[in-house]
């Protein structure tokens, strides 16, 4: 936070002293960035150990955002040949992801296959296994893998999310939005779920469906009008007195209360 504040201090003079707008109500002066400095000194240090997770999972982003799969390929098999990296399941991880990114999925299966053997209930490892399944259209694979995982681990997001990721492969939209709802009432505010979820129902032909998580999506992102004609769109496709346009027409009321509280601020 000083360090914010330093920086912010720094553009201010460079603008010749001239307070942007929204630092009007909290200008910024030498004392509040030393009060901030020595507030942030007397917080506790502590020592935070990292999370096997957190390397798996970093791993998976450094492949994720590699200039190339086969770049990505590379670098992990070059890492592998550092003394003791065969025993680091963060970096055959990611070269299992890699392996997967480059379209080499007997390669990619080999890798996750050794570390499920010592790791068989990592949910992370079993959930690239069906993704691996999902590109090579083995869905039934993959179902039946995740399907035994969630049974074991109910309720879980990764789980969850690939299967609707199986279902979508398959064309199956109607449980592919039967899972995407699962997780859009347990978080509401991920707004990738609901653009899945207005797929999945596109795919469905649940046209109010399509509506409506489309409402959710463009009312996250902050669009209210797009959302407002969403929700209207999905009232007149409903018929008068049912139970999902009562929901529907209370959520649109929302909607525009919110608009139109936006639109006099």
């Amino acid at each position: 936070m000083p360090e914010m504040f330093e920086i912010m201090m720094r553009q201010n003079r460079l603008q010749g002293n001239n307070m942007p707008e929204y630092l009007s109500t909290h200008p910024l002066t030498q004392s509040r960035v030393a009060d901030t400095r020595n507030r942030a000194e007397q917080y506790p240090k502590k020592s935070i150990q990292d999370a096997q997770e957190y390397h798996l999972m970093r791993s998976r982003l450094q492949v994720h955002y590699a200039v190339s799969p086969e770049v990505a390929v590379n670098t992990f098999e070059n890492y592998l040949k550092k003394p003791d990296a065969q025993s680091n399941e963060a970096i055959r991880y990611g070269l299992a992801t890699a392996y997967l990114s480059n379209n080499q999925f007997e390669k990619a299966t080999n890798v996750i296959n050794e570390l499920l053997a010592s790791n068989p209930g990592r949910i992370t490892f079993q959930v690239t296994l069906a993704e691996i399944r999902i590109q090579q259209k083995k869905l039934d694979e993959a179902r039946a893998l995740l399907k035994d995982a969630l049974s074991r681990n109910p309720g879980n997001y990764p789980i969850t999310s690939t299967l609707a990721d199986v279902e979508i492969a398959a064309s199956n939209g109607p449980q592919a939005a039967e899972y995407l709802g699962q997780l859009t009432r347990r978080m509401p505010q991920q707004e990738q779920l609901w653009l899945r979820l207005a797929e999945a129902e596109g795919m469905a032909r649940n046209i109010v469906g399509v509506h409506r998580a489309r409402a959710e999506y463009d009312a996250l992102m902050g669009d209210l009008e797009s959302a407002q004609r969403q929700l209207r769109q999905a009232q007149e496709k409903l018929p008068a007195g049912s139970a999902q346009r009562q929901v529907v027409s209370e959520r649109l009321s929302e909607i525009t209360s919110r608009l139109q509280m936006h639109k006099n601020n």
